[in-house]
């Protein structure tokens, strides 16, 4: 009798392998084509959040920034909005 191999395909005892997967040629997630709506806090702004109140966590900082952004009038909100939209 002769040795039969282990490594057929053809009704052999393992699997085929998979197929080559082909190379990505679109990112994951696509850029946004348009701005995001999200307001942007100047650095010293969020530098006076994080001095007011030390040992803050990073998510409690945007949330202050959002309480002080909300708080803001249409008026002071109106330069961040237009440089948000370069």
């Amino acid at each position: 009798m002769g040795l039969r191999t282990l490594d057929t395909h053809a009704g052999g005892p393992f699997p085929p392998p998979p197929p080559p997967t082909p190379p990505a040629t679109q990112p994951l997630f696509p850029a946004p084509s348009l701005p995001l709506p999200f307001y942007r806090p100047p650095q010293e702004t969020r530098a006076k959040v994080v001095s007011d109140n030390p040992g803050i966590a990073p998510k409690d900082v945007m949330s202050k920034l959002g309480e002080l952004w909300k708080g803001l009038s249409d008026k002071e909100k109106k330069p961040f909005e237009v440089r948000q939209r370069r």
